[in-house]
């Protein structure tokens, strides 16, 4: 058991986590709906359901994800 100590204390400390934060989460720009919120707050989100309604709601939209704007222009 003695020989395979360290590689079970390497293997759990990875487990555990690093002295390093978990990294946030990252949206691609191409991949985001991005909207500029009625009180002027621009606000980058994964779904466009709710996207503003912390801050009185939708006034425009800056971005649309790259699947749905190709998907309108296929419509046209």
């Amino acid at each position: 058991m003695k020989p395979w100590l360290p590689l079970l204390v390497l293997l759990l400390g990875g487990c555990v986590g690093g002295t390093q934060p978990p990294s946030e989460l990252r949206i691609d720009d191409a991949d985001a709906w991005q909207a500029l919120c009625k009180d002027g707050v621009r606000v980058r989100a994964i779904s466009e359901e709710g996207i503003c309604a912390d801050h009185r709601g939708l006034a425009m939209w800056t971005n649309k994800p790259r699947a749905v704007r190709m998907a309108e222009e296929a419509a046209k």
